[in-house]
């Protein structure tokens, strides 16, 4: 089901920056390297919106929720070139630390940028430690005796990787169209656990903003 959200976005000249989607924050840049910090926030899973094996909702609120955290977003890049640069971000929780840790190791490379069109090509891979595995895709013994369903320990370690396409067309009126395409692949542990209904994960998103 598509769903519409507002954006907001506010860069200031001197890195600092809110937004709805990076948080609050700083970003600045050394030579070729860039660098940022922000403080931000990781949505709660609700166990209503889990499903089972056969893709029912509400059968597994033995799991519990996984609640909602405020984190920290540290981010490093790399231009190796006017078009290809890598990148690192780390998710780390500053509250419900339990949680677990996310890592992603990404590079973005611009097929194409004129006045008006830009094109970019994103892949990122997706770590995560032993604490996030098994919040967001084990099963705890407790939770298996509530629910039914088998234990499961997942591994730290690689878990997804991604890509993703996007085109913006900007006009000189501060109007612009974001739309973007990409996937979700789950590897290793977190493609095999009982929580788990599809390993691939498509996904798309349109986006008009004004740039003031």
């Amino acid at each position: 089901m598509p769903i519409v959200l507002p954006v907001f976005d506010y860069q200031m000249e001197n890195g600092l920056f809110a937004s709805t989607l990076r948080g609050i924050g700083y970003r600045g840049d050394i030579g070729n390297f860039d660098y940022s910090a922000s403080l931000n926030y990781r949505p709660e899973r609700k166990s209503k919106d889990l499903r089972d094996s056969q893709d029912k909702k509400g059968t597994l609120k033995g799991m519990g929720n996984v609640k909602a955290s405020m984190v920290a977003d540290v981010g490093l890049g790399y231009r190796l070139t006017d078009y290809l640069s890598v990148n690192a971000q780390m998710n780390l929780p500053l509250t419900e630390d339990k949680n677990g840790n996310s890592m992603q190791l990404g590079m973005d490379a611009s097929l194409l940028q004129t006045d008006q069109h830009q094109i970019g090509w994103n892949i990122a891979t997706h770590f995560a430690d032993s604490k996030y595995m098994q919040t967001y895709y084990g099963v705890t013994s407790r939770q298996s005796e509530k629910t039914g369903l088998k234990d499961y320990k997942p591994r730290a370690g690689i878990y997804a990787v991604s890509t993703e396409l996007s085109w913006r067309y900007g006009g000189t009126d501060g109007w612009s169209l974001t739309t973007k395409a990409g996937v979700a692949q789950l590897l290793r542990d977190a493609s095999k656990g009982p929580l788990i209904r599809r390993k691939t994960e498509p996904g798309a998103g349109l986006m008009v903003a004004y740039t003031f």
